[in-house]
This record gives C-alpha cells, sequence and structure tokens, in this order.
C-alpha cells in the first residue's frame, strides 16, 4: 500500500509538464528535390541550397523585398540541409507559404535554361497537439505527432507537389473558403501509423497548384477515400 506522503512519479510530472506546455501548431515541411543528385557537381548542388535559402529569406523578410507583399511569423523554423521545418499557429500560413514559395521559384526557373538549374520542391503539412523540448544548447524546439505527420507527408509528395494531412483540410476551409484539395487516399507512415493525405490545388493569376499525381509510397495498402475535388 503507497504512503500517502508517495512523491509524484516521474510519469506524473511528465504528463503535468506536458499538459502545461503544450499548444497547437501547424507544420510545413519542405526539401529541394534532388539537391545531391548524382549528375550534379557540388557547386551545383551548393549553388541549388543557396538560392532556395536566398528566396526563402526574402520571403520572410518582406520590408526587404518589396515583390512580397504578406508576411509571415512563424513561431519557429530551422534549416534541415536541403530544406526547412516551419512552425505556426495560424491554419492559413503554411499554405500561404507554400504558395510564396513555389510563385517565386516560378519566377526563379523561367530565367533558368537548363533543367539542372531549375528548382523543384515538395512540401508536407499537417498538424496538431505540440511541446516544446529543450535542446542541448538550451533552447526550445517543437515536437508532435503532427511534426512527424507533415515530414512523413512530405516524403511521399512528388517534385512540386503539396500534401497534407486531410484532417486539416475542413480546419482550413473554415478560414479560406477558395482552398481546395484533392483527396489521394489513406496511407500507412512509419511504426504503422495511417493517413489520410490530400493534395493542395491553387490558382490565381500568377501561379496554378493541380499536382493531383498519386503519391510516391510504397506502404502494401492503399485505401482510396475518393478522386473528387474536396
Amino acid at each position: 500500500m503507497m504512503s500517502r506522503n508517495t512523491s509524484p512519479s516521474f510519469i506524473d510530472r511528465l504528463r503535468s509538464q506536458a499538459d502545461y506546455e503544450s499548444f497547437f501548431a501547424y507544420f510545413l515541411f519542405v526539401d529541394v528535390v534532388g539537391s545531391s543528385i548524382v549528375t550534379l557537381n557540388i557547386k551545383q548542388q551548393i549553388h541549388k541550397l543557396e538560392s532556395f535559402y536566398s528566396t526563402l529569406r526574402d520571403i520572410l523578410h518582406p520590408m526587404f523585398y518589396p515583390a512580397v507583399t504578406e508576411s509571415f511569423e512563424p513561431r519557429y523554423w530551422n534549416s534541415t540541409g536541403d530544406g526547412a521545418v516551419f512552425c505556426f499557429t495560424k491554419p492559413l500560413d503554411p499554405f500561404r507559404l507554400s504558395i510564396a514559395l513555389r510563385k517565386e521559384l516560378e519566377r526563379y526557373n523561367m530565367q533558368k535554361s537548363s533543367p539542372s538549374e531549375k528548382i523543384e520542391l515538395r512540401i508536407g503539412i499537417s498538424g496538431g497537439a505540440t511541446l516544446d523540448v529543450k535542446q542541448a544548447d538550451g533552447k526550445s524546439a517543437p515536437w508532435g505527432r503532427g511534426m512527424i505527420v507533415a515530414r512523413r507527408v512530405m516524403d511521399m509528395a512528388r517534385p512540386n507537389q503539396i500534401l497534407c494531412s486531410e484532417w486539416m483540410t475542413n480546419d482550413v476551409k473554415l478560414f479560406n473558403l477558395s482552398f481546395r484539395f484533392y483527396s489521394l487516399g489513406e496511407h500507412t507512415i512509419r511504426w504503422g501509423d495511417r493517413v489520410a493525405v490530400t493534395s493542395f490545388l491553387y490558382e490565381d493569376e500568377d501561379i496554378k497548384l493541380d499536382n493531383t499525381t498519386p503519391v510516391d509510397c510504397d506502404c502494401a495498402e492503399h485505401a482510396t477515400i475518393s478522386s473528387d475535388k474536396m
């Protein structure tokens, strides 16, 4: 029989801390397709990545870049080497950033004559309950299932495809009715987790995002939800 004075267990303290520090966030993972392809020499690979980060810098700091009219305020972002991860607290921000990135890189690619010089992206978006976790340098970084799913969804994206977990579609459409999504079925990601995936569709006077190519997934079962626009 436990004493009344027994101190809280480690699990109890962890749960209490998690409840206190948790918040809801939306994540975007992006990487440069083929940045390390063997047909490119090191200088070409580095140039692609530097051009991507230069474009990203211009978008994130519109006060220094008049062509970008929207501002983005990520709660956290960091480089992943050949791409980046973003944490937002506003549901539309991952999609707005995706659109801005694609627009700016379309302009960049139009100035390049060689396919090897052009930059293609793949993007994954998801969200959920999130915790701040202290790193070795003492700074905090977000962590949670939504962040993991965003990465796994990105891994399934084809070049120039923006994928997101389906549960986000209804949430996002509450804030922007013009956003459309195309269901690409339910897929198994790492550790057996099942995720319904959609492709983000968007069109304005500058760009059209309509990539509904089946995902790059080798899971055993593909339980198709729908083939219609949502």
